[in-house]
């Protein structure tokens, strides 16, 4: 499905980064030649360069190369026609640095490319720019790439796979872009346990990282993505994001703390039948529109929204859990789930397709209803309870049953217009005295044009009226 998204502000910021990358033309040129020295580039830049130099790397380098105070237009490092790489880190503090279609191969001092932040003697550092097209990152005792100041790194391309850590980690006010990098196979520090310290891209601390252009993010050990503090966002045109995590793992292929999510049209995101695909707590927000989130797991939702966090649904999306009597969507602790299929967004309407059953709990809430042009589907039960609610507001059908429970309430109307439909019903269950209500019985059906799929009255599974 391809779908129009993003604003124009986005495509503008990607071109000017686009134009900037490409304006990293050299001034002047030299070979580092590691083939009788393996640590000349180290040396090399040990010493002043000038801004505009390409560095053409000859052979493999060996040794951390530590680049400092090169402003605009930088330095380029690639290999030379002969063939080079890098076995070492590169460490960038204060400087432009453009990275071409070379090998970065671990251990190195601890990351493949650290873009350092923080204070140079009595100096505070000025933010990096780093550019990096099709290079392959591997093999580093920490992540792959780490960027801990205020700065941005773009990935073109390339692969980051068999670091300890991460494969990228940001934070402090960060910021990372990537088009299209495969991201594979990080996270082997067996001790380290932390969701944020084993993953494909972390990011934490007020960064934001930009995943786009068919960035396949999989097979870590670990989350896909993890955010902490942060805001991420996946854009996948043109092309398709892909997320997963390996079916070995026991933690999520997302995992939101306190942080925001915004994921755009064509991003498929898969779970590892072990847990949830989306987990969100506390206070976190996901935005999604044109998504597809799946798993087969009958003991994990597929997306977990907990702990006074909300789930926006702008349409489009689809979420499935297979397994039988599996949960699509659970939303506890003073939670939220919303679908809103506005044309205040600019957006083109569409329907979401969500199978599976689904859970609110917990003073929590869900709002159902896409409208009559473009109605939603859910095939599954729906349990509300604790002191929740549910509501429907027209555009939606369930195939299955809704079931109100434990002073649980169920709100009806068709304001977005369309039909409720409930095909199993809405019942109060209840051990003895019934203490759910339910407003709006007319408007909600067991069928198109059918009777009421709520019977009101004080006996359970009958609901109460307000």
């Amino acid at each position: 499905m391809r779908i129009a998204f993003g604003s124009l502000v986005r495509k503008f910021l990607a071109s000017a980064l686009a134009l900037i990358a490409s304006a990293g033309a050299s001034l002047a040129s030299t070979t580092v030649d590691c083939t009788s020295t393996s640590t000349a580039l180290g040396t090399f830049f040990s010493s002043a360069v000038a801004a505009g130099t390409t560095v053409m790397v000859l052979g493999t380098c060996v040794g951390d190369v530590i680049i400092t105070g090169i402003p605009y237009p930088g330095v380029t490092i690639e290999q030379a026609g002969g063939g080079g790489q890098i076995d070492g880190s590169l460490v960038i503090h204060s400087s432009v640095v453009y990275v071409n279609n070379i090998t970065l191969d671990g251990p190195g001092d601890n990351d493949g490319i650290h873009v350092a932040g923080g204070r140079n003697g009595d100096a505070i550092e000025s933010a990096s720019s780093v550019f990096l097209n099709g290079v392959t990152i591997e093999n580093f005792v920490n992540s792959g790439i780490s960027i801990d100041t205020i700065g941005s790194v773009i990935v073109d391309g390339g692969s980051i796979t068999g670091n300890f850590e991460c494969g990228i980690f940001i934070s402090n006010g960060a910021d990372v872009q990537t088009r299209g990098p495969t991201i594979f196979n990080n996270g082997h520090n067996g001790s380290d346990t932390l969701p944020g310290d084993q993953c494909g891209v972390h990011v934490e601390d007020g960064a934001t990282v930009t995943l786009g252009v068919a960035t396949t993010i999989e097979s870590n050990n670990g989350p896909a993505l993890s955010i902490s503090q942060a805001t991420a966002r996946i854009i996948s045109e043109p092309g398709t994001d892909t997320l997963s995590s390996p079916s070995t793992s026991s933690l999520p292929t997302v995992v939101v703390r306190r942080g925001a999510l915004d994921v755009g049209p064509d991003t498929n995101i898969y779970g590892t039948g072990h847990s949830n695909v989306i987990y969100a707590t506390p206070g976190s927000t996901i935005t999604m529109y044109g998504v597809t989130v799946s798993q087969n797991d009958m003991n994990d939702a597929t997306v977990m929204i907990a702990d006074g966090s909300t789930f926006l649904s702008l349409g489009a999306n689809m979420i499935n859990n297979s397994a039988t009597n599996g949960i699509a969507i659970s939303v506890s602790n003073a939670s939220t789930f919303r679908q809103r299929n506005e044309s205040s967004f600019m957006i083109q309407e569409f329907q979401d397709t969500i199978t599976g059953n689904g859970s609110v709990q917990i003073e929590s809430n869900m709002e159902l209803g896409t409208g009559g042009t473009t109605p939603s589907s859910w095939t599954g039960i729906i349990t509300v309870a604790q002191n929740s609610s549910l509501r429907m507001d027209g555009g939606i059908t369930v195939t299955g049953a809704v079931k109100l429970t434990q002073a649980s309430n169920g709100f009806f109307n068709i304001s977005n217009g369309g039909q409720n439909i409930v095909t199993g019903g809405v019942s109060c269950p209840a051990t003895t005295t019934p203490s759910a209500h339910v407003a709006g019985n007319t408007v909600v059906l067991t069928s198109s044009g059918g009777p009421s799929a709520v019977t009101i009255g004080t006996t359970p599974p009958n609901c109460l009226g307000f």
